[in-house]
């Protein structure tokens, strides 16, 4: 059986041919193919009903479930 010195260690081919060192098959990520930038990616996961583009947190991604929202005053009724 043939082997090589691996940082000084034999190896034997039986013991790299396992299933750890077989490639992996790749997933495709989910917004794959689509140009998103971050802020468009985490409205995407943002799973709150207000979800909006903050324009006090400038146009950062938010909703009522992020700490962000809790300064936000986009929703917040005015008493005149």
């Amino acid at each position: 059986m043939s082997e090589f010195k691996w940082r000084g260690v034999g190896i034997s081919k039986s013991q790299i041919s396992g299933p750890i060192l077989q490639p992996r098959a790749v997933q495709p990520m989910p917004l794959a193919g689509k140009s998103m930038d971050l802020e468009e990616i985490a409205f995407s996961l943002l799973t709150g009903k207000q979800k909006h583009y903050c324009p006090d947190w400038d146009e950062m991604a938010i909703d009522e479930t992020r700490p962000e929202f809790e300064s936000c005053t986009c929703f917040k009724k005015v008493s005149p």
